[in-house]
């Protein structure tokens, strides 16, 4: 078991830390995502969610088998070992319905929007840091590589479609 720890202290610090971006609440993980937005990451020859190996890591301990890691900010993308914790597939199925998570979103005002859209790429900062751009007269293109997005992003954000709650 000692060498499993130091293995995934290692991998953790080399390879999964620098990929974590540390907001004031949120801990983004920027990398490979599924369709839902959890973060996944190749360890030990398969893959795995990041929300896990966070969990796994900083409570010292291996997730007992049939439990959930659930968030309590409801990001999925979230790492932050302070906003994770245990559940059984039923307890994840209430807190799913009660944050509005299922399907049609039978309460729209919880549906995810911004930087805790489990597929963001982009934050808050960013997406003020793009507009200023904007404004400046820098091109679309120049920018979707700075952050690492599709041109057609900035172009939508532009036009005030998409990250509206952004000024």
């Amino acid at each position: 078991m000692r060498n499993a720890q130091k293995d995934l202290e290692l991998f953790m610090k080399e390879k999964f830390w620098p990929k974590v971006t540390k907001t004031e609440t949120c801990w983004i993980w920027n990398c490979s995502k599924n369709s839902n937005g959890y973060g996944n990451v190749c360890y030990k020859g398969k893959t795995s969610y990041t929300h896990r190996l966070s969990y796994e890591f900083n409570n010292n301990c291996v997730i007992p088998k049939g439990l959930c890691v659930l968030h309590k900010c409801d990001n999925p993308s979230c790492v932050n070992p302070e906003h994770l914790f245990l559940g059984t597939p039923k307890e994840n199925s209430i807190d799913c319905r009660n944050k509005g998570r299922t399907g049609a979103y039978p309460h729209p005002e919880k549906v995810p929007y911004g930087s805790k859209h489990g597929r963001a790429k982009l934050t808050e900062n960013d997406v003020k840091e793009i507009k200023n751009m904007i404004n400046d007269g820098q091109k679309s293109i120049d920018i979707s590589r700075k952050y690492n997005v599709d041109p057609s992003t900035v172009g939508l954000i532009k036009r005030g479609v998409n990250w509206k709650h952004v000024s």
